[in-house]
């Protein structure tokens, strides 16, 4: 019987979800190698009692550790490990495990070897080409400092072929992390988080002094930014300064009392911008919301970009958001647009009948919401108010039921519900499948399973369905 070739074992293997494939990997090479390298193809280095850090410690060769693609870094806890990597004492303590282990094969190393035996794994590592570096907000940020030579041997070993980084860490570390002398020579995406929980940390000057000129540095070669930016963190001057003349992808989330700078950062990249998320969100402890008319009247809603093909807009916790979805959509986006996601209060049937109209070659929507409604009113409905979130349903679907959009691109339809349909999701379903027809998958599912597909209710009374696209939870 000839051989089957490798390239057709990988055919049959993308059929297969990764759990079944990992149990299938002693059928024949080609399923093995396929198996280690999903094994292998993330590692986590957590702390000592996380799996995927004993892995690393324990069972990974220069095989397995050639095969990781994303490396995940939350060293904080791991510090103590650390405090002299080289010295006599960790040498000796990893000489003895090893002893001990060609007889006890589960023997779990000591602290000292273990560390010893990470920061060697990081620096083989020489494939690796995301790198994700965390640290939580801890009263004592020393275990992160006592660790930094994992992140010194991950730069090491990385920074010449690293394409994406991601900087989830507060403010107060950035200039340990970041060095004035790395330069990453293929970084092409960027994700920064930008919090601080020191009231007396000088914001404004580790952003022009730090975060500014790192960005700047690999202005040629990054193509996304995602900046996730937290009260007490203006980042005007920040948007101001930054000209990345290569940009396609920005995801901006930040609170909406620092709204200038955006604007001038769109504009600037406008004429290249094809994917943008853009998140506006209340304060923590602000007692009063904006108004809608606030909201909307944001500069970075008053930015064309032509070339946008991807939007991802959260309109939560604002109510009658429907005509500052029109002005959005006006203003900022073509009849090119493909994707859209939209997080708002309310779905009511004159969203869609604007979408259809506006973005007639929509090919993906996704949607979360609270509750569906016939016409949107403003009104506060109280979450034990059963009936009225029934009556608001069945005032959506007798309007739905009469609107039929055959002509419509659209051909993915994702729904988020997380709030009350009053007991009548089901007949909602059956109104939406009627009157969009060219959707080819609603929830990832066709229009006949979505309608009947099974619901299930938890011990909390939470009703539940398990679709491919994940578990969907929401009240009766």
């Amino acid at each position: 019987m000839p051989a089957v070739h490798y390239d057709v074992w990988c055919l049959i293997a993308s059929f297969i979800p990764t759990d079944m494939l990992v149990k299938l990997c002693s059928i024949n090479l080609a399923f093995f190698d396929m198996a280690m390298t999903e094994r292998y193809r993330e590692i986590n280095i957590y702390h000592l009692d996380d799996e995927s850090t004993r892995r690393c410690v324990l069972n990974m060769g220069p095989a397995s550790l050639a095969r990781v693609r994303t490396l995940n870094l939350r060293p904080h806890l791991l510090g103590k490990n650390f405090i002299s990597p080289l010295s006599q004492t960790m040498l000796a303590a990893e000489s003895l495990w090893r002893t001990v282990r060609l007889v006890h094969r589960n023997a779990k190393p000591p602290s000292a070897a273990a560390a010893r035996i990470l920061l060697r794994n990081v620096r083989g590592m020489k494939n690796v080409t995301s790198l994700n570096i965390e640290c939580p907000e801890v009263d004592d940020y020393r275990g992160f400092y006592d660790a930094m030579p994992l992140i010194e041997g991950a730069w090491y070993a990385h920074g010449s072929h690293l394409r994406s980084l991601t900087l989830n860490i507060p403010l107060e570390l950035y200039k340990r992390v970041l060095p004035p002398s790395i330069k990453l020579d293929s970084l092409e995406e960027l994700k920064i988080s930008l919090r601080s929980p020191e009231a007396s940390t000088n914001c404004k000057e580790i952003l022009s002094t730090i975060c500014l000129p790192f960005i700047q540095r690999h202005s040629q070669t990054l193509n996304r930014l995602s900046v996730n930016a937290q009260e007490r963190v203006d980042l005007f001057d920040l948007f101001l300064d930054l000209n990345l003349p290569h940009l396609v992808g920005l995801a901006i989330s930040q609170p909406i009392d620092f709204p200038h700078g955006v604007g001038t950062l769109l504009s600037k990249h406008s004429p290249n911008l094809r994917e943008l998320k853009l998140h506006l969100s209340v304060s923590r402890g602000d007692p009063d919301i904006p108004t809608p008319s606030k909201l909307f009247s944001h500069p970075a809603f008053d930015v064309p970009l032509p070339m946008l093909t991807s939007l991802e807009l959260s309109l939560f916790p604002w109510m009658q958001a429907l005509q500052g979805v029109k002005q959005i959509l006006a203003i900022m986006t073509s009849t090119g647009l493909q994707r859209l996601h939209l997080y708002v209060v309310h779905i009511s049937p004159a969203l869609f009948d604007l979408l259809a109209k506006r973005l007639p070659n929509l090919q993906y929507l996704e949607i979360g919401f609270d509750s569906l409604v016939g016409k949107e009113d403003g009104k506060i409905v109280p979450t034990s108010d059963w009936m009225t979130f029934k009556d608001r349903a069945a005032s959506f679907i007798a309007i739905m039921e009469v609107l039929i959009y055959p002509e419509w691109e659209l051909r993915q339809l994702v729904l988020h519900r997380m709030g009350s349909c009053g007991g009548i999701w089901e007949d909602c379903k059956k109104a939406l499948v009627q009157s969009l027809p060219s959707v080819k998958t609603f929830n990832d599912l066709s229009p006949s399973e979505f309608v009947n597909f099974p619901k299930y209710t938890d011990s909390t009374g939470m009703m539940y369905e398990r679709t491919p696209r994940g578990v969907f939870f929401w009240t009766p």
